[in-house]
């Protein structure tokens, strides 16, 4: 028989690196100067990009030197295959879902393993991998003011995957077969003309709608992209959705925090996942007391008493509509069955 040796039967295994835990739990001392921002950024030259998230490292041993299949689920009876890879003695996985419950097992034509299985974390935010970009991450797993969660693999924020980022065969097959992503949605005006079809696979649709970043996200001249954009997300046959700009910081950090906020998440949610894009491999620094992003959320704030409060009403100023407001917190929340999840 196969044995399995890691990760253990009914182990618990984080998503995320030691520097992402360091800078999610410091990451105001760094951005604030209280603690040395470029010391923290060289420490993590070693991990090339620190918005990576952590492997889980499976290793086996079998008695015959054979190439095996290793079969990871979310099901006890592997109906629901998140994973299908042929390897020797060991395989290293990237994408897993926090707050989730795995299970795997390893076979080849003499011999076959037993089943274990492994939990992940339940720690935000969801660090992605698709080699070739950066700074992606899964919009879901955040806990709501009210009860709820965002449904985790139905939008990812991210960097570009062409001009200055070239997503590679690997970064394409995770994006188009294992997560399924149905609409590119591309806020690069500079790509209009240049980028004529998703560089996911194509039969990924490719939608691009030019936007603006910070003050100029809240003006008129923006509304119309706005439109375009939330009526997108109403639609259920347009997910799973990536969107992006070039570094997936400012236009892309803008609508991210647009979708967080009518979901309902809280102010600190939505502040700290604008910050972690510090953690991109483009070397970006996003601190929410920088002077555009402030101002912005000074004007903001005016709308409401809360942040979900705050930006439907923005939303519906812009011209969109409270029935595609509704419809997109129907697609993407549901119902919290956890007291919350760890930040």
């Amino acid at each position: 028989m196969i044995e399995l040796k890691n990760p253990g039967n009914g182990a618990c295994v984080s998503l995320q690196t030691s520097v992402q835990k360091e800078f999610i739990r410091d990451g105001r001392k760094y951005l604030t100067g209280q603690l040395d921002l470029q010391s923290f950024r060289w420490q993590y030259h070693d991990y090339f990009d620190a918005s990576k998230p952590s492997r889980i490292s499976f290793r086996w041993e079998a008695k015959d030197a054979l190439s095996s299949i290793i079969e990871i689920s979310k099901t006890a009876d592997f109906s629901e295959i998140f994973v299908s890879a042929v390897a020797r003695n060991r395989y290293d996985g990237y994408n897993f879902e926090i707050g989730t419950t795995y299970y795997w097992r390893v076979k080849n034509p003499r011999e076959e393993s037993e089943v274990f299985s492994f939990s992940t974390e339940e720690t935000v935010p969801r660090f992605m991998n698709f080699d070739g970009t950066t700074n992606v991450r899964d919009l879901g797993g955040h806990a709501t003011e009210d009860g709820f969660r965002i449904k985790q693999g139905l939008v990812y924020r991210g960097a570009e995957l062409d001009m200055h980022q070239s997503l590679t065969d690997d970064g394409k097959k995770v994006m188009h077969e294992v997560l399924g992503i149905k609409t590119d949605l591309d806020l690069r005006g500079e790509a209009v003309g240049f980028t004529q079809k998703s560089p996911i696979g194509d039969d990924t649709e490719l939608v691009q709608v030019p936007l603006c970043a910070y003050t100029e996200y809240i003006q008129e001249q923006n509304f119309e992209a706005l439109r375009k954009i939330f009526s997108l997300l109403a639609d259920e046959k347009n997910y799973p959705f990536y969107f992006h700009c070039w570094g997936g910081a400012d236009r892309t950090g803008c609508l991210a925090f647009t979708i967080e906020a009518i979901c309902g998440a809280d102010e600190e949610t939505l502040m700290k996942d604008f910050e972690l894009t510090s953690l991109s491999g483009l070397g970006n620094v996003k601190n929410r007391d920088e002077e555009d992003f402030a101002t912005m959320v000074k004007t903001l704030r005016g709308y409401g008493k809360n942040w979900r409060e705050r930006m439907t009403n923005f939303l519906i100023v812009a011209g969109v509509s409270v029935k595609n407001i509704e419809k997109i917190r129907e697609i993407m929340l549901e119902k919290a069955d956890f007291t919350s999840f760890s930040v």
